[in-house]
């Protein structure tokens, strides 16, 4: 999976960046299923001036989808770490209707009655 990092009003740190390498892998071993060589993650980094918080901005092209996520704290780690678990969670809500998941379930009873002697 390839990744690309824009940021505005600031420079992010080191710390930063590898935090997002980081998770970009982790991500990138939950797409095996999507080709990840053919998706790209574009990361977005704001610092707003107006309330001294961060804007993190996700977005997963794949070939089939399209996959948003955003988050907004006032710790630049703590917003992107946000934003990449609700990425996770829709990769994996996305997984789940390509499967047919909701199918896999055993359907509920009835309310039948098992014929036996009476009581």
């Amino acid at each position: 999976m390839h990744y690309e990092l824009f940021s505005k009003n600031f420079e992010p740190s080191e710390r930063a960046k590898e935090k997002i390498a980081r998770l970009a892998a982790k991500l990138e071993r939950r797409l095996k299923t999507f080709h990840p060589e053919s998706a790209t993650l574009h990361c977005s980094l704001e610092k707003l001036s107006s309330n001294k918080s961060f804007r993190v901005s996700l977005t997963l092209q794949m070939i089939t989808d399209l996959i948003n996520a955003k988050e907004q704290d006032e710790n630049l780690l703590t917003a992107i770490r946000g934003a990449f678990d609700d990425l996770e969670e829709q990769v994996e809500k996305q997984k789940s209707q390509i499967r047919k998941e909701s199918e896999w379930r055993r359907r509920a009873r009835r309310g039948t009655k098992t014929s036996g002697g009476a009581a």
